[in-house]
């Protein structure tokens, strides 16, 4: 419930969002009681009047200065912000696994509390204390920036709501930067193996790709994965109306961002790509035509709006990871392919190609200049980098570069 605006332009008090009329007096706050009781302020007013003169003279003794009102706890501003975070999961302007991201965020904040710890400014050092938490726990520097702009977004939203007053974080509660260089000074100083530095060489290239010859679906995933970068939930989502077969040109929207994404396939992509043919929109599906990887919202029985829960499944990450186990390639999971791409993409010196087929915003004169299809032809430089650098040569049969209809 939001605070209710002043009866009148010349009311003295405001209400607050810990629910009390307040007026603020040489910087100390001063409570009249609750609006939500004194919804007017009539009470609320009579008692200013009553201690005005006691406020000013620095003489007041009722309540000094102090917040004594019960407040809004953690847990209820948990529970109201993720009510309406539920009403973004059904307007499917959230997805149910940010939705999940946040609950887990937030409710790994509040498990440090003492149970019924207020939202208010005595809370500050236990952002720096949480912070110290999440570090001893093992956690990464991506899982910790996202951790703490989760948590600021919520209390910077209840606090725009007027449900509680501004929180000031303490400056020791930042995200740190997840760049390589500080990714990897991050685990040196903990004397931790950095797993986000594993990349594929040309032999480990050889081997996985002999070890699914048999598996031909899983053979297009791993070249797709090599020639594009794509993650496991684009791979799901890839349609075969994405991508010309006549020019090589995949094309398509990421689902999380929106931005377009563009590159050019291998000849031996392609190939692959054919014998994985079905029925479905979809190129990779389940046996029953579902999709490999999702996620749903679980609603409560009683409140139907709100997201009590979310249900995943990932049908390519585990399974490559077996795979990859077998073939004695330890440590290795789609993101490493991923990155594996993306490291060798760097040697064409062309950021921007790399960016588009990363489904990235463009950077410079191509950012205000370059509209609708990428030039095929720089496309076509970045996939043959990343081909001779995997394979030491071009990719067998010769690529040719098609004109399409987009270039």
């Amino acid at each position: 419930m939001k605070p209710p605006k002043k009866p009148r332009p010349d009311f003295p008090l405001s209400a607050v969002g810990n629910g009390q009329w307040r007026k603020v007096v040489n910087g100390k706050p001063y409570y009249f009681g609750s609006w939500r009781e004194d919804p007017r302020g009539d009470a609320a007013l009579k008692d200013w009047l009553t201690r005005k003169d006691a406020i000013y003279a620095g003489l007041d003794t009722g309540q000094g200065g102090e917040d004594t009102s019960p407040g809004l706890e953690v847990a209820e501003l948990i529970t109201r912000y993720l009510t309406e975070r539920s009403k973004d999961v059904t307007a499917k302007k959230l997805s149910p696994t940010t939705f999940a991201n946040y609950s887990h965020a937030l409710n790994s904040f509040a498990a440090t509390l003492p149970p019924k710890a207020k939202a208010a400014k005595a809370l500050r050092p236990k952002f720096g204390e949480f912070l110290r938490h999440m570090e001893r726990r093992g956690l990464g520097p991506h899982a910790i920036k996202r951790t703490i702009t989760m948590i600021k977004t919520a209390f910077g939203y209840a606090a725009s709501e007027g449900w509680i007053d501004p929180i000031p974080f303490p400056n020791s509660f930042s995200a740190p930067s997840t760049d390589s260089e500080s990714v990897a000074m991050w685990h040196a100083k903990r004397e931790e193996t950095d797993k986000t530095s594993r990349v594929l060489n040309r032999a480990e290239v050889r081997r996985l790709l002999r070890g699914t010859r048999k598996l031909p679906k899983w053979r297009a995933m791993v070249l797709l994965m090599l020639n594009t970068a794509m993650n496991p939930a684009e791979l799901a989502r890839l349609k075969w109306s994405d991508i010309d077969f006549k020019s090589g040109r995949l094309s398509r929207r990421r689902w999380k961002t929106g931005i377009l994404l563009e590159c050019y396939l291998w000849n031996m992509t392609r190939a692959a790509l054919r014998y994985t043919v079905n029925t479905s929109d979809l190129v990779f599906t389940r046996p029953n035509g579902k999709p490999l990887v999702g996620n749903a919202a679980v609603y409560g029985e009683q409140v139907t709006d709100v997201v009590t829960r979310v249900r995943y499944w990932n049908r390519i990450s585990r399974v490559f990871i077996d795979i990859c186990e077998r073939l004695k390639l330890d440590g290795v999971t789609p993101y490493t392919l991923r990155r594996t791409a993306r490291t060798l993409a760097a040697h064409c010196h062309d950021d921007n190609a790399a960016k588009r087929m990363m489904g990235q915003r463009l950077e410079g004169q191509d950012k205000t200049y370059v509209k609708g299809p990428f030039p095929l032809a720089r496309l076509k430089r970045l996939s043959l980098t990343i081909a001779v650098r995997l394979f030491g040569s071009k990719p067998k049969p010769k690529m040719r570069l098609v004109k399409d209809a987009a270039a």
